[in-house]
C-alpha cells in the first residue's frame, strides 16, 4: 500500500485500494454464504425448519426484546459521545438489548444470552410465554449457564413424541447410564456408581424393555462386561445313571459305609457285603443297576 500511495497518482492508488478491499469482502461473503448453504442442504427436514426459525429470531430479536421489556436505557454517555456532544447539551441515551447466539437443532433452537443490569434470570422466566409465542415454539425454558450468561431452550417439536433410532456405541464412562432425552431434548444420564441394583417401573408399552435392551447393547462391546457373557464356567458332564427309585435296588439298613479310596472309582455292588465288586464293575452284581460311587452298601429288593 505504501508503494501505491507513493506512485504519484492518488486517485489511482485509492481506486486500487478500494478494488482490493471489495475483492476481499466479496470473497469473505461468498465463503460465508457457501458455508451456510452447504449446512442447510446437508441438514434433515426438521433441522432446516429450525435453521429458518433461528434466522427469524436473530433478525427480530432487537425489536422483540424492547417489546417484551428485556432492554435497558443507558443514560450515561460514552467517552466518544461526550466529546462529540456540544457544550450545554445533554448526550442522548442509548437503548441496550442483550446479545444472543442462536444454534438450531432438530427439535428447535438454543439461545445463549448475555445478561444486562435489570435483565437477568427472573426477567427471562417471566417473559418465557411471550418468547414462546413469538418464536412459534411449544415451550421455552430458561436456565443459568454461567456467570452473566443465560440459556434459553425453545422446543418447536415434542422430543418425547418423535421416534428414535439408537445405534449402540461404547460409553466413555461405564458408571453412567444414558437413558435418552427429556421433554426439552436434553440428554438424561443416571449415575450407577455404588448402586447395587436398579428398579425400572412403568406402565405397559412405555419402553421399559427397550431401555434395558439399550443398556445391554451399549455395554456388550465393553471388555469388562463382554468377558463374563462370552466365557462361563463349564459344568462337568455327568454319566447317565438309572435313578434309584426306578431300579429294583433299595438301600439296606446297614450303618457301615465303605471308605472311598482314590483307586476305587467304580460303583459298589448292592449284594449287601459292603465290598467293592471284583473287576471294573460299575453296577450291581445282581441286577446290573448303576449306583453312585461310594454310597453303598445296597441290596436288591
Amino acid at each position: 500500500m505504501t508503494r501505491w500511495l507513493a506512485s504519484g497518482d492518488p486517485i489511482g492508488d485509492i481506486a486500487s485500494v478500494v478494488a482490493t478491499m471489495a475483492v476481499f469482502c466479496t470473497a469473505v461473503l461468498a465463503g460465508w454464504v457457501t458455508f451456510w448453504l452447504v449446512r442447510y442442504l446437508r441438514a434433515d427436514t426438521m433441522t432446516r425448519v429450525s435453521i429458518r426459525q433461528a434466522a427469524r429470531i436473530r433478525r427480530g430479536w432487537p425489536r422483540l426484546a424492547r417489546m417484551a421489556g428485556l432492554s435497558v436505557v443507558d443514560r450515561t454517555p460514552t467517552g466518544l459521545t461526550a466529546l462529540l456532544t456540544p457544550p450545554g447539551r445533554t448526550a442522548s441515551s442509548r437503548v441496550l438489548v442483550p446479545k444472543i447466539q442462536v444454534r438450531p437443532d432438530a427439535f428447535g433452537v438454543q439461545v445463549r444470552m448475555a445478561c444486562l443490569p435489570r435483565v437477568g434470570l427472573a426477567e427471562l422466566q417471566r417473559a418465557a410465554p411471550y418468547l414462546a409465542d413469538a418464536w412459534r415454539s411449544t415451550r421455552v425454558v430458561v436456565s443459568r449457564e454461567g456467570p452473566g450468561h443465560l440459556r434459553i431452550r425453545a422446543v418447536r417439536r415434542d422430543p418425547l413424541a418423535a421416534p428414535t433410532h439408537h445405534t449402540p456405541v461404547l460409553p466413555r464412562d461405564l458408571s453412567h447410564w444414558a437413558l435418552g432425552v427429556d421433554e426439552y431434548a436434553e440428554d438424561v444420564v443416571v449415575s450407577l456408581a455404588n448402586v447395587p441394583g436398579v428398579t425400572v417401573a412403568g406402565l405397559p408399552g412405555f419402553g421399559k424393555t427397550s431401555l434395558i435392551y439399550k443398556l445391554i447393547c451399549d455395554l456388550a462391546a465393553s471388555p469388562p462386561y463382554r468377558s463374563p457373557w462370552r466365557t462361563g464356567r463349564r459344568r462337568r458332564r455327568r454319566r447317565a445313571t438309572t435313578p434309584i427309585w426306578k431300579s429294583g435296588c433299595s438301600r439296606s439298613s446297614a450303618t457301615t459305609r465303605p471308605t472311598r479310596t482314590p483307586s476305587s472309582r467304580s460303583s459298589y455292588g448292592c449284594d449287601g457285603t459292603g465290598r467293592p465288586p471284583s473287576g471294573p464293575s460299575s453296577g450291581c452284581g445282581t441286577c446290573g443297576t448303576s449306583v453312585p460311587n461310594g454310597t453303598g452298601p445296597w441290596s436288591c429288593s
